[in-house]
């Protein structure tokens, strides 16, 4: 392999390293980050009486040594605001460890929540008249996945529908087939090549990983070696940032790249100065090594390949609840289908619906293929969030927030379809989300 192009290898590489399991030792680390965030939804039955559904977002702020505190918002079936948000302050203790605390010998599970796969742990309680079975992540002991309680008067089930880390997701660059990123490497002999990774396969468990020669724009050259790697999620060592030492400073900085401007990490080595992403763990934006300077040059996400218009048959169902003052929120669903795909152009088909999903019109538009191929991403840094969709998974979209005067709208995209939307402003607010997601 030439040496630059062990070069661009070598972050990839790092990532294979295998590193132990290891579980939480601080039962109240799911605190200790101001901004993270996660929302339950709990089912409600009594006997002759219809279901109630309700949400529950809570969010940490003003985290403390000793504690925190939580911002907590109730929310309707439709996911609109009920009242304004309450706050608790949290003293960690052991009176509010004995509130989530599992015993030793509770079972172990994989468990699947929020569209994300968990380590839980389960525990089980058998009564006369009531049953519990609750189940809560290994890695945050204080975060609940599933509750079930059934009792001779009804039942409650809760479950974690959204979970906002609030850190930088180690394995993030990875998460998307289709992604790209080229560099513009400069041996010391002055000459300059464009290097690339691409992800060309991406599971819940793992991707597949490419390296090779290309162009600038990020097409493989002609008889250009293509080296592979394949990254675990699980067992897959995350890359570090340079630690600060003697000699060695670090510290969060803005840097442009690529037409992008970064959330960066700045590591200073004596005259040596070099540039990560903050929030993409492994993207080097500007690093110099052995005699070599490596640039980020053009960074694609995988979104623009408008993979959802590709294929007959995908389909994404939405609901959208607006909730406007004195009144009763309006509700109404949209199906848009993709029903015929050519060389040149894609039928789509898109079918509205009143709130007891009556079938109000339906319309075939004709959309253009030739749009379908990704972009530079270029302007602020993108960002990409998990949106799970019940039934259908979850789905990392990347997020865009427009503001026009006092409305804010933001939008979660993943592969040109919409499964998530929320327009706030002081006249009314909207929430849509997808309720059945189906991209093949």
């Amino acid at each position: 392999m030439p040496r630059l192009f062990a070069f661009l290898a070598l972050g990839i590489a790092l990532l294979a390293q295998t590193a132990a399991a290891q579980e939480a030792s601080d039962a109240f680390n799911l605190f200790r980050v101001s901004g993270r965030a996660w929302s339950t939804r709990s089912v409600h039955w009594e006997r002759g009486k219809s279901p109630r559904v309700s949400l529950e977002r809570v969010e940490v702020t003003d985290v403390r040594d000793d504690g925190c505190r939580l911002k907590r918002q109730r929310m309707n079936s439709y996911g609109l605001p009920e009242g304004e948000p309450a706050t608790e302050d949290v003293v960690f203790n052991a009176a509010l460890k004995q509130t989530f605390e599992h015993p030793a010998d509770a079972k172990r599970l994989d468990l699947s929540a929020a569209g994300m796969s968990w380590k839980a742990s389960r525990l089980t309680r058998r009564g006369d008249t009531s049953n519990l079975e609750e189940s809560r992540s290994v890695k945050f002991p204080a975060l609940l996945l599933h509750r079930s309680e059934l009792s001779q008067d009804g039942a409650t089930v809760v479950e974690l529908v959204e979970f906002c880390l609030a850190e930088p997701d180690p394995f993030a660059l990875y998460r998307m087939a289709g992604r790209k990123w080229v560099h513009r490497i400069i041996g010391a002999d002055g000459k300059a090549r464009f290097e690339a990774g691409e992800v060309v396969e991406t599971a819940e468990s793992g991707a597949k990983v490419k390296v090779f020669v290309c162009d600038q724009e990020g097409q493989a050259l002609d008889g250009a070696k293509v080296v592979e790697q394949l990254i675990d999620f699980d067992t897959a060592k995350p890359w570090q940032a340079p630690e600060a030492g003697p000699g060695v400073e670090v510290k969060q900085a803005s840097f442009n790249a690529g037409a992008i401007q970064w959330s960066a990490l700045r590591v200073k080595e004596g005259e040596k100065v070099s540039h990560y992403a903050r929030n993409w763990p492994g993207l080097e934006l500007d690093v110099e090594a052995g005699g070599t300077r490596k640039t980020l040059e053009c960074f694609f996400t995988g979104h623009g390949t408008g993979q959802f218009y590709a294929t007959k048959g995908n389909y994404v169902l939405t609901r959208s609840a607006t909730l406007m003052k004195q009144m009763q929120p309006f509700v109404n669903y949209v199906k848009q289908e993709v029903v015929a795909v050519g060389e040149r152009e894609v039928t789509l088909r898109m079918t509205t619906y009143d709130a007891a999903m009556n079938k109000l019109v339906s319309s075939d538009s004709k959309l253009s293929r030739s749009g379908n191929k990704d972009q530079r991403h270029s302007g602020e840094e993108p960002v990409e969030e998990l949106v799970f969709v019940r039934g259908s998974g979850g789905f990392y979209c990347l997020r865009q927030n427009v503001s026009a005067d006092t409305t804010t709208t933001t939008i979660w995209m993943h592969r040109g379809a919409t499964p998530k939307m929320r327009v706030a402003s002081p006249e009314f607010t909207m929430v849509q989300e997808a309720l059945e997601f189906r991209v093949r």
